[in-house]
């Protein structure tokens, strides 16, 4: 199972490019981006957030934990299931991991992060 989540944090980064990984106080490791958006308002930037986690995720509504736009935060869980060939032999793998992650908007920027990543499942197909 470490052996996934090493390749996991090898693999991410092909996946999202421009990431930037570092490791919390409590040692477990967090994505985080900043996205500039010059021309666009917070309460632009706050909707399409909520618009960006309906269309990745099945529903937005099960994503979102908590939002409170005035602030500009929503806060939700998620997982997502990342596929990549076994170099050891002709199969693929995929592993799903399960994810807390937090949005933040003001005028012009968004902050997207990503944290307590853990394995949820792991097999071939």
């Amino acid at each position: 199972m470490k052996k996934h989540l090493l390749y996991l944090l090898i693999i991410l980064p092909v996946v999202v490019s421009g990431q930037e990984f570092y490791k919390n106080e409590s040692g477990k490791i967090v994505y985080e981006k900043t996205f500039d958006k010059p021309n666009l308002t917070k309460e632009e930037l706050f909707t399409f957030s909520k618009r960006w986690l309906a269309n990745r995720f099945e529903s937005a509504e099960s994503v979102i934990q908590t939002e409170d736009k005035e602030s500009g935060e929503i806060i939700g869980i998620g997982n997502m299931e990342i596929k990549e060939p076994d170099v050891k032999s002709v199969s693929m793998w995929k592993i799903r991991v399960r994810f807390r992650m937090m949005i933040n908007v003001k005028d012009g920027k968004v902050r997207l992060r990503f944290y307590d990543l853990n394995e949820m499942k792991v097999g071939d197909y």
